[in-house]
Formats: structure tokens, sequence, C-alpha cells
């Protein structure tokens, strides 16, 4: 793959690339992979699996701006995600896999980011204990990894209100991936 990437052949991504991530997802390297390649990948016109992994591993990588030419056949949810991505903020995730996580961190993104800020950030923030606030808001962001999407979307409102509306966005496109990028130990990563 690295070869492939390296020399831009895109016969040869398309070949390679659907196998290096079928290995390096469930070993828990599918972060690493899009750190590596993400956004060369994302660069890359391919077709068929490929192009929907390098679409995928270009949002994990936070290299949405790499992806001029989204693959055909993109999925709507990862059309959404690539536009949500790239800062589009008021239109809903639609209908389709990966549909339901995006529905239930979208919200959080809505509205002007010192609105719904959970009560208790908003005391740290209002008693001066910014860090401890943004090390709160991180750990109710990191609970989406568990499952719990709610307080991540919590943790969401909480990172804008803060001020990090870049990391709020990213961490929300990183969880929305999640099943797919980085599925827990034991879990069985979703079909491409």
């Amino acid at each position: 793959l690295d070869a492939a990437v390296t020399a831009r052949d895109t016969a040869a991504v398309a070949k390679t690339l659907p196998p290096a991530f079928d290995v390096m997802v469930p070993a828990g390297l599918g972060v690493a992979l899009a750190e590596m390649v993400g956004a060369e990948l994302g660069a890359m016109v391919l077709e068929g699996p490929s192009s929907q992994i390098a679409l995928r591993l270009a949002l994990q990588a936070a290299q949405p701006q790499v992806v001029t030419h989204p693959p055909k056949d993109a999925t709507p949810v990862d059309l959404w995600l690539l536009s949500f991505a790239s800062g589009e903020p008021e239109s809903a995730p639609p209908q389709g896999r990966g549909e339901e996580r995006a529905a239930a961190l979208f919200p959080a993104f809505l509205g002007a980011s010192e609105t719904n800020v959970p009560p208790a950030t908003a005391d740290l923030i209002q008693g001066n204990k910014r860090g401890e606030a943004m090390l709160a808001a991180i750990a109710d962001t990191d609970a989406g990894l568990d499952g719990d999407l709610a307080r991540a979307a919590q943790g969401l409102r909480s990172l804008r209100a803060l001020g990090q509306h870049e990391i709020a966005r990213q961490a929300a496109v990183e969880l929305i991936l999640a099943p797919a990028i980085m599925p827990r130990p034991g879990d069985t990563p979703p079909q491409r």
C-alpha cells in the first residue's frame, strides 16, 4: 500500500487498500492508517470499495479539504459527513448506515455555542475554571466511544462553549466513524 500511495498508482491503491484496511482496523490500527495515508488517499480519485475507505480515512485524519472528488458510490451519510467535516453546520444527517450516531451528535452543533451548555460546564466556566471544564468536556466526549452518545453530545456542546469549535467538529466526525475505524475489542467492524 505504501508503495502504491507513494507512486500515486490508483490501480495499485485500489488493489492494496481494502486488504490493508481489513487487517489494520481489527488490529486497532485504523486511526494509525488514517494518519499515515488518509490525506493522500482522500486526494486520489478512486473507484469501488477503495474509494469509500479513502474518504473515511481522509475524514478520520481531519483532511476533508483534500477530497475534491467524492466517490461516485458514496452513501448519502458519507456525503453529509464530508460536508459536516468541512464546516457545513445546518443540515441534519440523511437516513442510512451511520445515521443514528450522526443524528445523536448533530444537535450539539445547532444554535449558538453558548446555548444548551451542560450546567456543570457553565458553572466551571463562570467560576473561571476553564481547564477543568475542558477536561470534563473531553471525558464526556470520549464517552461516545463506549456508546454513550448523549453524554458525548454534552461534551461536544461544552467544547463549543469553550471556543473549541473545530475540535468538537472533528471529535464528532471521529465518533461517527468509530464503528468502522476503531471498533471496540470483540466487535466486528461493520461492512464497508
